[in-house]
């Protein structure tokens, strides 16, 4: 089984970012040990 470093974000998180960012949108991320991790991603209804 492959084991993945617990600090890593991964491409996934990368890429989601971009195409994030590409729109207009922003991503923020919480966490702590009572909520878990949680993001958020907003984008504009009407592109810039």
């Amino acid at each position: 089984m492959h084991e993945r470093s617990k600090t890593s974000l991964g491409l996934g998180l990368f890429i989601v970012r971009e195409i994030v960012l590409a729109h207009g949108g922003t991503i923020t991320v919480e966490s702590s040990m009572a909520a878990g991790t949680v993001f958020t991603i907003r984008l504009p209804r009407v592109p810039a």
